[in-house]
């Protein structure tokens, strides 16, 4: 017997961005029974990935697959970057956004992606070529932000696809014509609007180009560089990351993202190397299952009982797993909460505040979101706009209002106002007297006139998630189809060669 078609999937441990991987992971398995799926990632993400195969094992009991963890060897890039020496300008994410803010994130977020000594560096570069070499994959899919994977895959000749969270845009805007990156489209990390008013162009097209200036002179890469072209095993190529896969395929077979065009900014060109799948969830345990209690307060009615009478409505905030909210930041988004309570309970009878159960906090929550988000009773998700979160709200059709922080989560905000799905909550950050126009924001999508709108035109945008067994089906759909097209390409190649010795004999 031939051995089963092989997929290596190689990412960061951060949810952020492994997520998509275990959802695909799971989907490979229960696709096709004739797939073994090696999970490659640092020790934190083990068991996470042992739940998933546990969730595949459940659904294809055929095959009886699981998957095959390895672990990276080296420091993960959050234990990396929450070193003292790396320094984050916290209080950036406090004030009221300038022109300079968007220079200064863009510094922030060099060291986030790239938070590793050389040492460092080639350590986990040369544990993944480790990795690859011993599994002999048919395929590798690969986190964007892995930069140690993508340059690895590239200096061994192997065929990868990259597998992302993030979206269509982050991409192809480099692809976009007429310059249309400088000028059509707000540059990552500035709060300007889209469309964009013709007097915010002139300072867009310099923190474009800023931002360009700080990537390629970035002391701190160049270093890392240096480092690794004079030590790395085996004199690599080039060393890949994003930024290279922001302007072409950066070697890649293929781009996977978690997103499609009808959640998307318009966009004149997508380049034909990039797929868009949609939201790539991962399987979760049902809500009774992983919090009893709270499956009970979400299903509770309108006069507070566990059944009878319409379910109360609820807002799910969760800002994220590194927000910390500070007291001052607590009493705005209480005073935002206060508004909406006052309203709704003009127009319905019902108890008050935390003591009658209608507000519910909790240090963390045991459910995944996208578990949370099913409940009939969610009727409008806040968070921060990372692209999970939207996703996630997108795919289970809710309306949201986002609170953008830093860098991306400012496109998702315009996105939910562009696509007619929910408000950007605040549009500059404020340490104080934003808690009045938060909670206008949620009346306008709760309980004004428009209400209907945002929850019908998030309906459609559900539905477009969930064709084709959503995007972790999509996904793992074109990874396979990769296969195919390989083994194609080596029958026709057979065929060829047999033909022309066929060809000698006659001759």
């Amino acid at each position: 017997m031939s051995r089963p078609k092989r997929v290596l999937i190689l990412t960061n441990s951060e949810h952020g961005q492994a997520n998509v991987c275990l959802a695909t992971s799971y989907a490979l398995l229960t696709v096709d029974e004739e797939v073994e799926v090696h999970f490659a990632s640092f020790a934190a993400i083990e068991d996470d990935v042992q739940e998933i195969a546990e969730f595949a094992s459940e659904h294809n009991t055929k095959s009886g697959r699981r998957i095959i963890f390895h672990k990276i060897n080296g420091l993960d890039m959050q234990s990396a970057w929450s070193r003292p020496e790396v320094y984050l300008d916290k209080e950036l994410l406090k004030r009221r956004k300038s022109f300079g803010d968007a220079w200064r994130q863009m510094r922030i977020l060099l060291q986030v992606m790239f938070p590793w000594s050389g040492p460092e560096y080639v350590e986990i570069f040369e544990s993944v070529v480790d990795i690859i070499e011993d599994v002999n994959p048919d395929i590798i899919a690969v986190d964007p932000i892995l930069s140690q994977a993508l340059t690895a895959c590239r200096h061994l000749g192997r065929k990868f696809v990259v597998l992302s969270p993030n979206t269509i845009k982050e991409f192809s805007i480099a692809a976009q014509p007429w310059g249309e990156a400088l000028w059509r489209y707000p540059c990552v990390g500035c709060a300007f609007p889209f469309p964009m008013p013709l007097y915010y162009v002139p300072f867009n097209i310099l923190l474009v180009f800023f931002i360009i200036i700080a990537t390629l002179l970035d002391p701190h890469r160049r270093q890392i560089r240096r480092y690794f072209h004079a030590h790395a095993r085996g004199t690599p190529q080039q060393l890949i990351t994003l930024n290279d896969l922001a302007v072409g395929r950066g070697a890649a077979a293929k781009i996977l993202v978690a997103n499609l065009p009808g959640l998307e900014f318009p966009l004149r060109y997508i380049p034909e190397y990039i797929i868009p799948c949609g939201p790539m969830l991962r399987p979760a345990r049902p809500i009774e299952q992983a919090d009893p209690g709270l499956a009970g307060w979400f299903r509770r009615s309108t006069n507070g009982k566990s059944n009878g009478g319409d379910i109360s409505p609820v807002i799910y905030i969760n800002l994220g797993t590194h927000f910390r909210m500070e007291e001052e930041v607590a009493v705005e988004m209480a005073t935002a909460l206060r508004i909406v309570l006052d309203l709704a309970r003009s127009r319905h009878e019902g108890g008050t505040e935390i003591k009658s159960g209608n507000v519910r906090i909790v240090d963390w929550i045991e459910p995944e979101p996208a578990v949370i988000l099913a409940e009939e009773s969610i009727v409008c998700a806040v968070h921060h706009g990372g692209a999970n979160s939207f996703l996630e709200a997108a795919r289970a059709g809710v309306p949201q209002v986002v609170l953008p922080i830093w860098t991306d989560t400012f496109d998702f905000a315009r996105r939910v106002e562009l696509l007619g799905i929910g408000r950007w909550g605040i549009r500059y950050a404020r340490s104080s007297g934003w808690g009045t126009g938060l909670g206008n924001v949620l009346v306008d999508v709760l309980l004004s006139e428009n209400a209907e709108s945002y929850k019908t035109r998030s309906k459609e945008l559900a539905l477009q998630c969930n064709r084709n067994g959503g995007g972790r089906v999509v996904a793992a759909r074109a990874i396979l189809a990769e296969i195919e097209d390989d083994n194609d390409q080596k029958h026709l190649q057979n065929e060829e060669s047999g033909a022309e010795l066929e060809t000698d004999r006659l001759i």
